[in-house]
């Protein structure tokens, strides 16, 4: 140990560029010796002290003694130590028993090499060219890989795919910034490097069964080595160096294969999770940072968003119907509708964009399909299953038509699917139905009656009154009041104790409409390009609100009659009362004079006649419908 400390003064002497070899032959000799010491003694601690006292003389040298020039000399040294350690490791293990297990911790010193690689893979002035960096790299893992066989541990193995991954990532986005063409080839080669480090860690869960090992950190070590491999996609995708979009479709496409194929092995679907969200990283990553919007690259932003879609929504034909992987792919269309909504905008086809949500359903509604013929053959149906692919499935079919609006489609989708949901909920009771129409309606009138910034998301139609206000807002409520109707049939109570969601989503529909009638008199008589409302302008203004508010005060009342509704009674005798005390005591009252007078006795005799109603219509307590 007090010669390994001896070493730090030559390491750090003006001499250090000129001893390098003699520093790694002095390293080795000394650490032979230490083992030879520890084999006889089982003094483990000390050989790790040793170990980890080398690595730091090591450190030093890099740190006082190291030149360009002597880059690949210094990653050999570094290479042929870290196997040294790993070596020296299995040696022992084969001299006697273990103290602790047949690779032993001291085993996992070996990986400290891969730190001295990733600092020099983060440099610009040492990452190019990428070979040195590569071949130690390949070395190192292969002779950790047949280290691990031989003990039959998998940890060091899955240690150093991780490793090796990271560096690959940070060595992509050093040589993409060199805007050369040297660095486009060294961030290809990069790119190779780690779909060969995911093959061979994919290579290494035959082989660990050859061995007899059962050690679950080889298929670890496997699935470290794919995300990995992504990873370097989604960086190297995101550089201006990035390769054409039909190599990046393709090397997305090969890690995404092989966790879709462990998991098809083992049944473990967490890890194809993991793969979707790495998946659509790489599309964003290339489609906002290399062609953000380009109307020259939406054919590649179009297809790398498919190709992991496809992949996903083929997964559930891999097993027998079960929750995670239609989970899987519902998940998955998400991005995707999103990622090829902008890429097809980007294109000029906007006119056909309502093409790629049926096409999302109609896959859809093809995992639907082997549901229900599962369904018929066994006699056994998953509800929630169910009721998850055909919302879905609804939810695509129900935004094409306001996709191909302007304005406002995602709240006229939001209330669409409410109505579908409400509907599939007549045909296949399952409370996530319910739940997911209640949601979704609470979401719409929040947006259109409680956003007060909806109104200035875009300027006012040079039409008066046929407008986008008239089909949001419309189609909005016509939809809510849909889903009213079909809930009603159903047991639509959302908590105990709350009113039941017919209700409550009919009460949103009449609130929109009521909305609606308000903005459409302040779009007729607002000036420049905000609407506005003013309800101090004109008489003639003032009395076209209150005629309106009586209309539909009216119209309310007589729903509420006809359907036996006692609820929209009370509100329409309310609002009655509001409009005319703003026609008597607001509209009226401006004139002066008699008609101020004239307004008290007109006030006075609607308000009786307002009493008459609510005597015969909300006091009587009419039978209600069930």
């Amino acid at each position: 140990m007090a010669s390994l400390a001896l070493l730090l003064f030559l390491a750090t002497g003006p001499i250090a560029p000129h001893a390098l070899w003699g520093l790694a032959l002095l390293l080795a000799l000394l650490n032979l010796g230490l083992r030879c010491e520890q084999r006889e003694a089982r003094r483990s601690p000390a050989l790790i002290g040793g170990m980890a006292l080398s690595w730091i003389v090591i450190a030093s040298w890099w740190a006082h003694g190291f030149v360009a020039a002597l880059l690949l000399p210094a990653l050999v040294i570094l290479g042929a130590f870290a196997l040294l350690i790993v070596g020296g490791e299995l040696w022992s293990t084969r001299q006697g028993p273990a103290p602790t297990s047949p690779l032993r911790e001291g085993a996992l010193l070996g990986l400290v090499g891969h730190l001295f690689v990733g600092y020099v893979a983060s440099q610009p002035t040492l990452a190019l060219p990428p070979w040195p960096i590569l071949g130690v790299l390949g070395v190192l893992d292969l002779a950790i890989l047949a280290a691990a066989l031989w003990a039959r541990r998998g940890a060091l193995h899955a240690g150093a795919l991780a490793a090796s991954q990271l560096i690959l990532a940070v060595l992509a986005g050093t040589v993409a910034a060199a805007h050369t063409a040297e660095g486009s080839n060294a961030l290809f080669a990069a790119l190779l490097a780690a779909l060969a480090l995911a093959a061979l860690g994919l290579v290494g869960l035959p082989l660990a069964r050859r061995r007899g090992s059962a050690d679950p950190w080889f298929q670890n070590g496997a699935v470290a080595g794919l995300y990995g491999a992504q990873l370097v996609l989604a960086v190297a995708g995101g550089t201006p160096a990035a390769p054409a979009w039909p190599w990046l479709a393709a090397f997305g496409a090969l890690p995404l294969v092989g966790l879709i194929g462990l998991s098809r092995r083992d049944g473990r679907h967490a890890r194809v999770f993991g793969a979707l969200g790495a998946a659509a990283l790489c599309t964003w990553t290339w489609s906002t940072k290399v062609a953000p919007y380009d109307p020259e690259q939406w054919r590649g932003a179009l297809v790398l968003a498919a190709v992991p879609y496809l992949l996903l929504t083929a997964y559930p034909l891999l097993f027998r119907p079960q929750a995670a992987p239609y989970w899987v792919a519902v998940l998955a269309s998400l991005p995707f509708f999103m990622f090829a909504r902008e890429a097809i905008v980007a294109g000029g086809h906007a006119a056909v964009i309502g093409a790629l949500p049926l096409a999302e359903a109609l896959l859809l509604a093809g995992l639907l399909l082997r549901l229900l013929r599962h369904k018929a053959a066994t006699g056994q149906a998953d509800r929630a299953l169910l009721a998850l692919t055909a919302g879905a499935a609804l939810a695509f079919v129900t935004v094409a038509i306001p996709l191909q609006l302007e304005k406002q489609w995602i709240t006229l989708g939001w209330a669409l699917e409410a109505a579908a949901l409400a509907w599939l909920h007549t045909r296949l009771r399952h409370r996530g139905l319910l739940l997911g129409s209640f949601g979704l309606a609470a979401a719409v009138v929040v947006r259109l009656a409680l956003n007060q910034a909806v109104l200035g998301y875009h300027a006012r139609s040079a039409t008066p009154l046929l407008n986008w206000y008239l089909y949001t807002y419309l189609i909005g409520a016509a939809a809510l009041m849909l889903a009213s109707v079909w809930l009603r049939r159903t047991d639509d109570r959302v908590f105990p104790h709350w009113p039941r969601s017919s209700d409550l989503q009919a009460a949103g529909a009449t609130l929109l409409l009521f909305l609606l009638v308000n903005i459409e008199i302040a779009d007729f008589y607002s000036t420049g390009t905000q609407l506005t409302f003013n309800f101090s302008s004109t008489l003639a203004q003032d009395l076209t609100y209150t005629l309106a508010w009586a209309l539909f005060a009216i119209g309310l009342l007589a729903a509420g009659i006809v359907y036996r509704r006692r609820v929209p009674r009370i509100a329409a005798l309310l609002l009655l009362v509001i409009t005319v005390a703003k026609c008597f005591l607001h509209d009226l009252w401006r004139l002066g004079g008699l008609y101020r007078v004239g307004s008290f006795v007109g006030l006075a005799l609607c308000l009786a006649l307002v009493a008459i109603a609510l005597q015969k219509f909300v006091l009587a307590r009419p039978q209600e419908k069930p």
